[in-house]
């Protein structure tokens, strides 16, 4: 029963988002749900709904060009909207009630409708006949016993009136929890949450919330054996964000309290190679990782393990915390979702895709020297590794190739760069990622600046997609009508990291 409520959730917010209108919203919480949802709320997320719902059309074709959400538009423009559209108030709000003191996490939708009645049918039992199905066919799902369409159907979630709004959850225990906690305070009355909503845009038509506890126990859960001692240092207030459709894509702006980091000069996205689908910048200096080298090489444990290192690699003290101060740029050229018992194609192509290819890339002073240094180390280290080393030259450029068994990887050092990939065809390519149609697309809609705490560049159009996905399609390839791009970069204020993007389709 869960499962089902948890679909129902995000249907319900999918169709409000969906059926967005143009209307501004106000930076702070006052019309939404939050002034009920309880202070302690893990996440919260809230989506305005224009009265006259007249853009819908625009954001549901938008999202349905974003690979992965097709038949978005077909489930908007369906019956199901029509019947629901009487319980669509000011906005659709949906709060996580955090997992503590042994209870599990609980999701509560929330709507003020302007007719309570018919929000009720609509619903219930129109909901129930109406939508189930339709939602069902468009992921692809036979409907369960619980969520059979029907008058005589048992509904897969429950439903509460609390003043003039409408809760709906998964069970009686959650709603009862939530009124409880909600006594104690409402996220409407906290100041954090107020700070947090009020760093977002008056125009934004989705806006969600997550506190900083449960973006740290997320961080921790998913951080391995290596970086969980940075992770458990990652500790903001808050995290939040928000997005508008535009012309030709949508706007994405967000924030982090909290976080130690600091502008540095980074452009080097630009310069990963032409036809990267993933590209990540930045300074290393804007994180610290310069510090963080100069600290192990004191420490008594890591010191002398960090000064072998440097020594294997032809390298004085000091060197790698150099390169830290770099601009960093990590690219490969083949990503794309690796579905379970599926084969990964590159659509352009046609070939199999069998790992990633991955590159790295850095730029600053000395960043040249100290490459030519490491490639005259190689030898010294391939042999300790018992790997080999020889000189190569890769598209006019002087490269070291270390071999490890199976695996290659070449380091080249060439104006001002230091290049380090396991595939030789991106060092020295002349085409740059920012000569490509997808980034230039996405980067008019969002001017860099020359200083930030990070960029990131994706093209979403699914690089690897399953043969029969391919297959599927028209000639078997992708139309430059289906590809969009993601562009974000990260901007400090203070003790605040904010996020600016867009998501541009073609």
């Amino acid at each position: 029963m869960r499962r089902n409520f948890f679909v129902l959730a995000a249907c319900v917010c999918l169709l409000a988002f969906v059926a967005c209108g143009s209307r501004s919203v106000s930076k702070v919480a006052a019309g939404t749900g939050a002034e009920i949802a309880p202070a302690g709320s893990s996440a919260f997320v809230s989506v305005e709904v224009g009265p006259a719902l007249r853009r819908w059309r625009q954001v549901a074709g938008l999202l349905d060009r974003v690979s992965g959400l097709s038949g978005v538009d077909q489930l908007a423009g369906g019956a199901c909207l029509r019947s629901i559209r009487a319980a669509l108030g000011t906005t659709i709000d949906l709060a996580v009630l955090s997992a503590k003191g042994g209870s599990h996490e609980g999701v509560v939708v929330m709507t003020r409708p302007t007719n309570m009645s018919k929000a009720k049918r609509a619903l219930t039992r129109g909901f129930d006949e109406v939508c189930a199905g339709e939602i069902l066919a468009q992921i692809g799902a036979r409907p369960t016993k619980s969520a059979q369409i029907g008058r005589q159907s048992s509904l897969p979630w429950t439903t509460r009136e609390v003043g003039d709004w409408f809760l709906l959850s998964d069970s009686e225990a959650t709603l009862d929890r939530f009124e409880h906690e909600a006594k104690n305070g409402t996220l409407a009355g906290s100041h954090r949450f107020r700070s947090a909503f009020a760093a977002l845009p008056e125009n934004a038509l989705v806006r969600a919330y997550l506190s900083g506890e449960a973006v740290s126990s997320a961080v921790a859960d998913f951080s391995g054996d290596v970086s969980r001692p940075a992770a458990a240092k990652f500790k903001p207030d808050w995290v939040v964000l928000s997005a508008r459709p535009t012309a030709n894509g949508f706007r994405l702006d967000g924030a982090v309290s909290g976080v130690e980091a600091s502008n540095a000069p980074n452009s080097l996205i630009g310069e990963a190679p032409v036809g990267s689908r993933f590209a990540l910048s930045f300074n290393g200096s804007s994180y610290g990782l310069d510090k963080a080298l100069e600290r192990l090489s004191t420490d008594a444990k890591t010191g002398p393990e960090l000064a072998q290192i440097e020594t294997y690699l032809g390298l004085k003290p000091g060197d790698l915390a150099a390169l830290a101060r770099s601009e960093i740029a990590v690219f490969t050229g083949k990503l794309g979702p690796l579905r379970e018992n599926s084969i990964a194609v590159d659509r352009r192509t046609g070939r199999i895709i069998g790992q990633a290819g991955l590159g790295l890339e850095l730029r600053g002073e000395g960043v040249s020297e100290t490459a030519r240094k490491i490639g005259k180390g190689l030898p010294a280290l391939a042999s300790f590794l018992k790997g080999g080393a020889r000189r190569i030259s890769l598209n006019g450029v002087s490269a070291r190739e270390l071999t490890l068994g199976a695996l290659r990887f070449f380091i080249a050092g060439a104006d001002g760069k230091m290049f380090l990939s396991a595939d030789e065809t991106v060092i020295g390519r002349k085409a740059k990622l920012s000569s490509g149609s997808p980034f230039r697309a996405a980067e008019r809609a969002l001017r860099l600046p020359a200083e930030n705490a990070g960029v990131l560049f994706a093209e979403l159009d699914g690089a690897a997609e399953t043969a029969s996905a391919q297959s599927s399609r028209p000639n078997g390839g992708l139309g430059l009508e289906d590809r969009s791009a993601l562009l974000v970069y990260l901007d400090v204020s203070g003790s605040t990291l904010r996020i600016h993007g867009v998501l541009a389709t073609g």
